[in-house]
């Protein structure tokens, strides 16, 4: 896979380690406890939470997303896809 299959220049599968780990820390959790296609708010992530975590995978990436990233994008496993395959910087 090359940068321009990845928009990020990050695979998918690296996301989804990454945003697990990520998500983990910002719930104070056991990353094992986090599955890929549960919802985040299912673990209780808050907008507070949502927040930080887009300005992590912002700063990983380089790039601006909408703090409503990962509601439109609401599991570990959409979100890696999204950010692997599909990520575009959105009009401002």
């Amino acid at each position: 896979m090359t940068a321009n299959d990845c928009p990020t220049g990050v695979p998918v599968a690296e996301w989804r380690t990454w945003l697990t780990e990520r998500l983990a820390r910002h719930l104070e959790v056991d990353a094992a406890r986090i599955e890929p296609d549960v919802l985040l708010a299912d673990y209780g992530l808050d907008s507070v939470r949502a927040v930080a975590l887009v300005a992590d995978i912002e700063q990983r990436s380089q790039q601006e997303f909408g703090a409503d990233l990962v509601w439109e994008h609401p599991t570990v496993a959409a979100l890696a896809e999204f950010l692997g395959r599909g990520a575009s910087t959105p009009d401002r």
